[in-house]
C-alpha cells in the first residue's frame, strides 16, 4: 500500500536514527498543524461571512425610496382644462456597500376633492378616498394608478450612490375623458374659491440586494427590500396609467 502524503512528509523530515516514539510525536505535531490551518481558514471565512451579512443588513435597512411629482395642467384656447400631465421621479438611495436592483414601482395619485367635501358636487365617476385629519374628513379623488417593471433593462443602483427613475402620465379627453371631466369640476371649484389643487401620492417599491443566492424556505427573501411612501387611500381602485 502506498504511503499517504503525511507519512511521506514525516519520512522526509525525520532525522536519521529517530526513534518510533519521536516519529509519533512528529505525527501528532503534523496533526496539530493541519488543525490549526483549518481553524485559521474557517475563521477567515467566518469573518468574510459576517462582513457579507453586515453589508446585506445595511442595504436592507438603510436604503430608501423618495417620490417627487410635478403636475401640469393644460388648457385650450377657451380656458377649459384639456390635459393633466404628471411627471414622477422615483429616487432610490443606496448608502450601503452592496449593489441594489430596482424591480417594481407602483404609484398612486389623488387630488383633493373640495366640492365633494362641502357637498356642492357629489357626482363622481370613481369613489373618493377618505382621510381624517384632526376630526375633519377630507376627500381625495383617484387620478393616477400605475405600476412600472424595471426588468428590461435592469435598473442597478451602485453601492453608496443613488439614481432617479422618471416616468410620465398624461390624462386628456382622448384617453381618460371621465377622469378629465371630474378633475375639471374640482379645478373649477378650486379656482372660483381661491384654492390651489392639492395632490397626494402613495408609492410602493420592490428592490433586491444584488449578489445573493436565491434560497428556499424561510430565507427565500434574504435579498428582498420593500419600501412604502404615503398611504393607499383607495385600494383596488383604478386610474390613469
Amino acid at each position: 500500500m502506498s504511503a499517504t502524503w503525511p507519512e511521506m512528509w514525516l519520512k522526509m523530515t525525520a532525522d536519521e536514527g529517530e526513534t518510533p516514539a519521536a516519529r509519533r510525536i512528529s505525527g501528532r505535531r503534523l496533526a496539530w498543524i493541519l488543525v490549526s490551518v483549518m481553524c485559521s481558514a474557517s475563521l477567515v471565512l467566518s469573518a468574510f461571512s459576517v462582513d457579507s451579512y453586515t453589508d446585506i443588513a445595511e442595504a436592507k435597512i438603510l436604503s430608501y425610496v423618495e417620490t417627487g411629482e410635478t403636475v401640469t395642467l393644460g388648457f385650450d384656447g377657451g380656458g377649459s382644462l384639456e390635459s393633466v400631465n404628471l411627471t414622477i421621479g422615483f429616487r432610490v438611495v443606496n448608502p450601503s456597500d452592496r449593489e441594489i436592483r430596482a424591480w417594481i414601482f407602483t404609484y398612486k395619485g389623488w387630488v383633493r376633492d373640495l366640492p365633494m367635501e362641502d357637498g356642492t358636487d357629489t357626482s363622481r365617476w370613481m369613489v373618493d378616498g377618505r382621510l381624517d385629519f384632526n376630526g375633519t374628513e377630507m376627500r381625495y379623488y383617484p387620478v393616477f394608478v400605475s405600476t412600472y417593471s424595471m426588468d428590461y433593462p435592469p435598473v442597478i443602483v451602485p453601492a453608496n450612490s443613488e439614481i432617479t427613475v422618471t416616468r410620465q402620465i398624461e390624462v386628456n379627453s382622448g384617453n381618460y375623458p371621465d377622469i378629465l371631466a371630474d378633475i375639471a369640476k374640482i379645478w373649477s371649484y378650486a379656482e372660483a374659491n381661491g384654492h390651489e389643487l392639492e395632490w397626494l401620492h402613495f408609492t410602493s417599491a420592490i428592490l433586491f440586494v444584488e449578489g445573493i443566492p436565491q434560497f428556499s424556505g424561510p430565507n427565500n427573501d434574504a435579498n428582498l427590500i420593500k419600501r412604502y411612501e404615503g398611504f393607499d387611500l383607495t385600494p383596488g381602485v383604478g386610474g390613469a396609467s
